[in-house]
């Protein structure tokens, strides 16, 4: 008996089974004439705060990646005469630009996590977001370097760099991340400093914003232009395809004409048939 008596499992409210369609909203109770009216139905969405509202980001163009890319290695050049920094940060935005990697798992690299002669990198499960593991091969490009950048380290120190030093270190030499994982370290005023050097707006006219996480859906869509299948882009970045379509993937109406030209069509080349044959047609 007392069983019976408890509120239905299936329902929020402890209605019964026949109610439990109209519970959370007051519409049925209207239409059964149980109310009079809906008294919510002016209510609107309740108000986002900006810091929680989803940024729309863009990918840099083709020809922004190459501007972006010969203003940074400008700009390592110019703080090195300067005396102010004595770490090349070239090295850092072509990975970024080249594969898509979070910021916080490529700052976190170590030199026993590449490998220059077979040209791959290992992001461990402890510094991914997933917490899965995964190897990327380094673009070829980018090993001379990181050979370099190598180089300049134990110039520094006074030695090679140990298995376990940092690959990527600020322009001053230290750790882009701090006690907590969540401070870039100065590496955000540092981007928008190379995008202002390169003459790149940080948002267009559609509100679409461009930051260092944006550089991730930037490689994700020059991926895909290239034609990279989507199941070897998903290893690459570590992300779930839907994500990639969802968040990262910025092609433009031409990529998409441009694949589409490539599929063989089976429209006539012509409207009519040509004034001749149409007058032995008729005649």
């Amino acid at each position: 008996k007392r069983a019976s008596s408890l509120p239905d499992p299936r329902t929020a409210t402890g209605a019964p089974p026949e109610c439990a369609a109209r519970v959370g909203s007051p519409d049925p109770y209207v239409k059964n004439k149980e109310l009079p009216i809906n008294p919510i139905a002016s209510v609107g969405p309740l108000p986002v705060p900006d810091e929680k509202k989803r940024k729309r980001r863009r990918a840099l163009r083709e020809d922004e990646v190459h501007v972006f890319l010969r203003t940074a290695r400008a700009e390592d050049e110019r703080r090195l005469g300067e005396g102010r920094g004595m770490i090349p940060q070239l090295p850092l935005w072509a990975l970024l630009v080249e594969r898509g990697s979070r910021w916080q798992e490529t700052v976190k690299l170590r030199w026993c996590d590449v490998d220059l002669d077979g040209g791959w990198a290992v992001f461990r499960a402890e510094v991914t977001k997933n917490k899965k593991q995964r190897t990327v091969s380094l673009p070829k490009a980018l090993c001379p370097l990181l050979s370099e950048l190598r180089g300049v380290h134990a110039r520094i120190s006074g030695h090679p760099p140990f298995t376990d030093d940092l690959v990527f270190l600020r322009p001053n030499g230290s750790a882009w991340f701090g006690p907590k994982d969540q401070n870039d370290g100065g590496g955000r005023e540092l981007f928008y400093a190379t995008l202002k050097a390169a003459g790149i707006a940080r948002s267009d006219v559609r509100g679409s914003s461009v930051d260092i996480h944006a550089l991730r859906g930037t490689a994700v869509t020059r991926m895909l232009r290239a034609g990279v299948p989507y199941p070897t882009v998903e290893k690459i970045v570590g992300a779930d395809i839907r994500i990639l379509l969802r968040h990262y993937e910025d092609l433009q109406p031409e990529d998409l004409r441009d694949d589409l030209e490539r599929m063989n069509t089976a429209i006539p080349g012509t409207l009519l048939p040509p004034q001749s044959d149409m007058g032995t047609a008729s005649a």
